[in-house]
């Protein structure tokens, strides 16, 4: 019959027994894995910062982006009755009543779909799992 042991740990930094006999064998060693799991969280909460800040950068300019979409709409609009208008007045009933339409067809038909949620876009951002996580399932 033969025994066996097997010893089991997770993380950077190995079990006090273990990373004793490491510094038994290389004196120093124990000092040297420990620096090295410092600096490796430090790294990861370094990664981990700028993720989060450029997730919300993008935030900030989709959201940028989508007001001035907004503003571009909103003068589109006005300028589009306004020559309708313009139209109907000078004598083309016909073309104004289509420049009218067709814009208030379009803005009413934006609004109904975006209150039934058809033209929600899925955001575009991934659900990746970050730095920390990622590492926390490979050592697992």
């Amino acid at each position: 019959m033969m025994a066996q042991q097997v010893t089991h740990y997770e993380g950077p930094i190995p079990d006090p027994e273990t990373l004793n006999r490491y510094e038994q064998i290389v004196p120093g060693t124990a000092e040297r894995i420990i620096a090295m799991a410092e600096k490796e969280q430090s790294h990861r909460h370094e990664i981990e910062s700028t993720v989060v800040s450029a997730q919300t950068s993008d935030v900030r300019d989709e959201r940028k982006a989508e007001a001035r979409g907004q503003w571009f709409a909103l003068v589109f609009c006005t300028m589009a009755i306004a020559a309708g208008t313009y139209s109907i007045h000078a004598g083309h009933p016909g073309w104004g009543v289509v420049l009218c339409g067709a814009t208030l067809a379009s803005v009413v038909g934006i609004f109904i779909t975006r209150r039934n949620g058809k033209n929600d876009s899925p955001p575009n951002h991934t659900a990746e799992p970050t730095p920390t996580e990622q590492a926390e399932s490979e050592q697992q």
